[in-house]
């Protein structure tokens, strides 16, 4: 199973050319992985979810830098920066964004490998920071090509693009 869908109309797509990415092990819970690695991307008027892929990439969602070059990335704790949009995939929503100094990676985890009532977690920047959003996988299906999975998960709008983490704190979704 690859690209997944949660409610709410955000969509937990994992985009095929994201997997050449290396991965790293993951040695981190589900909340230090969140902590670490999500993302709040802006035009500066609107901000909406991301995250941190590897040490230069983030992805997120597109239609909020759908005509940008560039824009604001703010990855977990540490102040913005700038960034680069290097593609835009519209068939899942998403765009991948270079950001010349590092940031905090998040292992990828194989999202074939889960069922139907696994736990999931998101992270969303906030007022009051970054939160854990958990929940459990609802269902699975296959559409246009695509295997989604569908939470009970429930994201604000300025979630959307936020990652999706495993109880072993990898990366499943988008």
């Amino acid at each position: 199973m690859s690209p997944l869908m949660t409610s709410r109309s955000t969509r937990l797509s994992f985009c095929a050319f994201l997997l050449t990415l290396t991965a790293i092990a993951c040695t981190k819970t589900p909340q230090q992985a969140i902590e670490s690695s999500t993302a709040s991307v802006t035009d500066g008027f609107r901000s909406r979810g991301g995250v941190a892929l590897s040490d230069q990439h983030v992805v997120a969602d597109l239609e909020l830098i759908e005509t940008s070059e560039s824009t604001s990335v703010r990855v977990g704790l540490e102040p913005p920066k700038e960034g680069r949009i290097i593609t835009r995939e519209a068939g899942l929503g998403l765009a991948v964004i270079y950001v010349d100094s590092g940031v905090d990676g998040s292992a990828l985890g194989d999202s074939g490998a889960l069922e139907v009532g696994a736990t999931v977690h998101a992270g969303v920047f906030g007022a009051a920071g970054i939160s854990m959003k958990s929940g459990q996988i609802s269902g699975v299906r296959f559409h246009k090509k695509r295997w989604y999975f569908e939470t009970d998960v429930t994201l604000p709008e300025a979630g959307r693009g936020a990652g999706v983490f495993s109880d072993s704190g990898e990366l499943i979704g988008v």
